[in-house]
């Protein structure tokens, strides 16, 4: 059997007032990332075309138009994803300086409000003219 010795020289060095490679490393490190989120958050407001795209599908989904029916009785026309879709296309022909101007320039439209409540109100009765059988409701069980 053989053994094998593994010996390390560890340099001591003065404390001075230059930085180690090791903290040069790490400042470097933090410039990149912090140029990098500054970059990425210019991104962050001009959408790619397949989320615009994604967000125009949602919209125009079933389950969606029901619900916007359900809820408002008519239906959603998606006009907003549908004109942001038809930008973000026209942008791709045309130079960065200009397609960001024409996203910039587009129409400020708030967001939609999200219903989170019911939206109609609840019956302690049926309605006139209810006769639905199988149906009933306690004060017709009770026999009042």
């Amino acid at each position: 059997t053989t053994q094998h010795t593994h010996t390390t020289s560890h340099k001591i060095t003065p404390m001075s007032n230059q930085k180690s490679e090791d903290e040069v490393r790490t400042a470097e490190f933090f410039d990149r990332l912090q140029k990098t989120q500054a970059s990425s958050s210019e991104a962050e407001k001009k959408p790619s075309f397949t989320d615009l795209f994604v967000a125009w599908r949602q919209c125009s989904s079933p389950s969606h138009q029901v619900k916007q029916y359900y809820t408002y009785g008519n239906f959603d026309p998606c006009e907003r994803e549908w004109s942001d879709l038809m930008l973000i296309m026209r942008m791709k022909m045309e130079p960065a300086e200009k397609a960001a101007a024409m996203w910039d320039s587009r129409e400020k439209v708030p967001p939609k409000p999200r219903v989170t409540q019911n939206v109609w109100p609840a019956r302690e009765t049926p309605p006139p003219g209810w006769n639905h059988p199988g149906v009933s409701y306690p004060d017709q069980a009770r026999g009042l």
